[in-house]
């Protein structure tokens, strides 16, 4: 079970709470209340703890009058989640949205194109497409690879190719 996880970043106080993985969620709620900086994850696991939401009511209202910062992350739009205590819905439908959904594949080309060409790497068709046929398409995983990839041909004085891959990765991957 995970619990909050606090930090100094610039001065401030953060503090993380990913709701999801903690069972008391009233009393985690409760316990972050001082923060400067507040993210809760995983909104949706207080959806119907009635307990949790008035912590969570409390926490907001105590946030704003502090002037602490917020940031909520859920799967859904605050109106989607299902909170029952109508004084939240209504806060956290006030707060500004954005919805964050993953790159398709040809965004996720682009910035690995992108952060390559800023590099002095020119990734062509080829080896994008080798690469996205055999390697984890997790934009992360992408650009950690990049780097070690890039690492190993300067080492190598070697071009990027899907020779030079395909021989990289068996060296340096389980099972590659």
């Amino acid at each position: 079970m995970a619990a909050c996880q606090e930090a100094i970043l610039g001065g401030r106080t953060v503090q993380y709470l990913p709701l999801a993985s903690i069972g008391d969620k009233a009393a985690a709620i409760r316990g972050v209340a001082g923060s400067e900086f507040l993210a809760l994850d995983d909104l949706g696991a207080i959806a119907g703890d009635r307990e949790a939401e008035h912590a969570l009511f409390d926490v907001y209202n105590m946030a704003k009058a502090e002037g602490a910062a917020l940031l909520f992350a859920a799967d859904v739009l605050p109106v989607q989640l299902g909170l029952g205590l109508p004084d939240l819905r209504s806060r956290l439908g006030a707060c500004q949205q954005a919805l964050i959904k993953p790159l398709e594949d040809g965004e996720r080309r682009a910035v690995l194109r992108q952060q390559a060409a800023t590099r002095g790497i020119e990734l062509d068709d080829t080896v994008l497409d080798w690469l996205f046929n055999r390697y984890a398409r997790d934009l992360g995983a992408l650009l950690d690879l990049l780097d070690r990839i890039d690492q190993a041909s300067l080492a190598a004085k070697r071009r990027i190719t899907v020779p030079f891959l395909r021989e990289f990765l068996r060296e340096t991957e389980p099972g590659g």
